[in-house]
């Protein structure tokens, strides 16, 4: 079985992926960090850059959408792995600083399993910007 790529994601992937999460294009194309123009134009069948359609499937792969091509085209939803390198902004919930995407490890869990300490406040961040220990 082949592995699905970028290059074979098209407009209707796109459209019940949104579907399956429940989302708006407007939605969608901020958490993917893209305009809503290219997300619609997308949608509708028109050209997008390749850098635009790859952005679009990592991003969805990302939040736990897989895709089918070849005889079985489909889509579906399933938990975002855990082990993925995540290099999207993220922010310390408790004062909302910036938490930069390249990280210098504070501890041997973070090393091992990934967050941050913040630079402000001094809370412990996991990887996927959930508090874990407050300052």
């Amino acid at each position: 079985m082949s592995r699905f790529k970028s290059e074979q994601l098209t407009p209707n992937h796109v459209k019940a992926a949104r579907a399956l999460l429940g989302v708006t294009a407007e939605e969608l194309a901020k958490v993917l960090d893209i305009g809503v123009a290219t997300l619609r134009n997308f949608e509708s069948g028109k050209d997008i850059s390749g850098s635009s359609r790859e952005e679009i499937y990592n991003g969805l792969t990302r939040h736990g959408v897989r895709f089918k091509g070849g005889a079985t085209i489909g889509v579906s939803l399933s938990a975002p792995d855990p082990w993925a390198i995540d290099l999207s902004a993220q922010s310390c919930p408790v004062c909302a600083h910036p938490l930069p995407a390249i990280r210098a490890p504070k501890t041997v869990g973070q090393a091992l399993w990934g967050g941050w300490t913040c630079s402000a406040c001094g809370s412990t961040v996991s990887k996927t910007g959930k508090l874990m220990r407050k300052a």
